[in-house]
């Protein structure tokens, strides 16, 4: 459990229970054990502080403050152990589109997603919208009778959904007003944020919705790649994908159903629509859905803005260097009190932290990274520069002050996303469009094939891409990497590049004339040489009347050297 954290009404803290726990332990145990059992918690448990905190616009209007509740310390040791059990099975009951406490998602999923998706509609033309659904107070009014019902029907065991039970029986609050604390109320409504399980409860509570989208929405049917696109849901953020008009009012009927049997609400008002490409609305729409705010412009998504004209609006990096500016400005007035340690744990923490979630997700616009550098090399000097910019970021026993580099840390969130392109356990919607994009690359068909490519005999030119994949391409350039064909194995082998493969090398195919040639014909694999009719290679006659030539013997000369770079493993396969 994470500490530094705010205690409940008891005071004890989780640094408390961890130096104790070896007296306490048991005996916490043997209670919570006799609570469970017998539904009826402690009543340190059951009560809760509950905090206000402003948000955003008029704090006289009570719906712009968020409660935190206080729980104690002991409660939450006891629901992060039922968090740990649930989850381990969240992914197999939540659908991949939604990314909330699912272990192995991420909120980045969901902007890779969109993001791509609407690099797709600029380049296809496609028409859909966009429609970004406000739940209000979402997390506060779900139903502990739907929620219960809900872990029921998605096959949770009684003894599982007791032990829910028993934790919101009987539940009580204090507000905090003014420093005092006002009587208990009870309450029968909402999962408690601040506790370990309201994020994974919340997801479980609003599946039953999605589902009854993902069932009645056309959604978008692409056909390359093959894909249906429906929603894209992080907790209550939930964005729909509507192609045929008539998707709105099924979206209306649905929240009305979810809305009779969780209590939940949309707000329309501050709901809001993103039209791209010649995507219109109807006229005859239920009145609910006729105040939604639609735009072609920039839709804000997760803290992003995004939209379908320009791959990285200005306005995602004028705003975070106007609050990076303002940052540096206040801790100005105490620069003279800082040491170089201290003045780069100020920009560690406080500035470059809040740079890392956008650079996660777009990619920088030009000169903003070395407008930034300037800034925060002005900050840390003072005016005087006494080393050169790389010592700073070598670590503390290197010589350094551990400062970070905007570049490398760049570099690094492109190496996490190819890693998670490649290797990640989950299958979203996000993967599919980036193997797209990177297929469609001047015609060579291939998606991490691209990444066993030679540097040298690389395209210089990769402007065919999006601006977010050219970044990633460039920062794996930047590294070299080994290889072996021999490794290659099964069905990968037939997907062996044939062109820039340093370890499948053919000649022929290194004159530019001949490897347009092979473009043009879909010869770019392995594979593709290949007769599955026959069984057996490609004729050479069959090769060359595919590739437009009327001598078979550039064919055959490729299929000799192919032949000849083969392992008696692959051999034996393709046999």
């Amino acid at each position: 459990m994470p500490t530094n954290k705010s205690p409940g009404m008891d005071g004890l803290t989780v640094e408390f229970y961890r130096v104790f726990w070896d007296i306490l332990g048991p005996d916490l145990v043997t209670v919570w054990a006799e609570s469970l059992q017998s539904g009826v918690l402690p009543l340190s448990c059951r009560r809760t502080v509950l905090a206000l905190l402003p948000k955003k616009g008029d704090l006289c209007d009570l719906r712009n403050w968020r409660p935190v509740s206080l729980l104690s310390t002991d409660y939450k040791i006891v629901a992060k152990a039922i968090s740990l059990r649930l989850g381990s099975v969240m992914a197999d009951v939540i659908h991949p589109d939604q990314t909330y406490t699912v272990l192995g998602r991420s909120i980045f999923d969901n902007l890779f997603l969109v993001r791509d998706l609407l690099e797709l509609g600029r380049r296809d033309g496609l028409s859909f919208a966009l429609l970004s659904l406000d739940q209000e107070k979402a997390f506060d009014r779900v139903d502990h009778g739907y929620l219960l019902s809900t872990l029921q029907a998605f096959g949770f065991g009684p003894q599982f959904v007791s032990f829910l039970r028993v934790l919101y029986a009987s539940a009580e609050c204090l507000v905090r007003l003014n420093w005092t604390l006002t009587e208990p109320v009870s309450f029968g409504r909402g999962v408690r944020q601040g506790c370990p399980l309201s994020g994974q409860l919340y997801a479980l509570a609003i599946e039953p919705f999605l589902c009854l989208l993902r069932r009645r929405m056309t959604g978008l049917v692409l056909r390359e790649p093959e894909l249906r696109l429906v929603l894209s849901a992080y907790a209550d953020d939930v964005l729909l994908v509507v192609q045929d008009p008539g998707d709105l009012a099924r979206v209306e009927a649905c929240q009305a159903i979810y809305s009779a049997a969780s209590s939940a609400q949309v707000n329309w008002v501050k709901s809001s629509g993103l039209a791209v490409g010649d995507w219109r609305q109807v006229s005859s729409l239920p009145p609910a859905l006729q105040t939604i705010q639609w735009s072609a412009g920039p839709l804000l998504y997760l803290g992003i803005y995004l939209s379908a004209t320009h791959p990285s609006l200005p306005e995602n990096w004028q705003n975070l260097e106007g609050g990076v500016i303002e940052r540096i400005r206040k801790w100005m007035r105490l620069l003279r009190c800082l040491s170089l340690r201290g003045r780069a744990l100020v920009l560690n923490q406080l500035v470059l932290s809040t740079l890392w979630y956008r650079l996660n997700t777009l990619a920088p616009a030009p000169g903003f990274l070395t407008h930034l550098r300037r800034l925060i090399l002005e900050f840390f000097w003072s005016g005087m520069h006494w080393a050169p910019v790389g010592v700073l970021h070598l670590p503390l026993k290197e010589g350094g002050q551990g400062l970070k580099c905007l570049y490398t840390q760049v570099r690094v969130f492109r190496l996490q996303a190819l890693q998670r392109l490649f290797y990640s356990a989950s299958s979203s919607a996000w993967s599919i469009l980036a193997h797209a994009f990177l297929r469609r690359f001047q015609g060579l068909r291939y998606d991490r094939q691209l990444f066993y490519l030679c540097p040298r005999g690389f395209p210089q030119d990769l402007s065919g891409l999006p601006v977010f994949y050219q970044d990633l391409l460039q920062t794996w350039k930047l590294f070299l990497t080994t290889r072996s064909v021999a490794a290659t194995v099964g069905a990968d082998l037939l997907t062996e590049p044939l062109l820039h493969n340093p370890q499948l090398r053919v000649q022929v195919a290194e004159s530019r004339s001949v490897r347009q040639r092979l473009v043009l014909a879909e010869v770019t694999r392995v594979g593709d040489l290949l007769d599955y009719d026959r069984r057996d290679w490609l004729d050479p006659l069959t090769l060359a009347r595919r590739m437009g030539l009327s001598s078979p013997r550039t064919p055959r000369r490729v299929l000799q050297e192919v032949k000849a770079a083969l392992t008696p493993a692959a051999w034996a396969y393709v046999n």
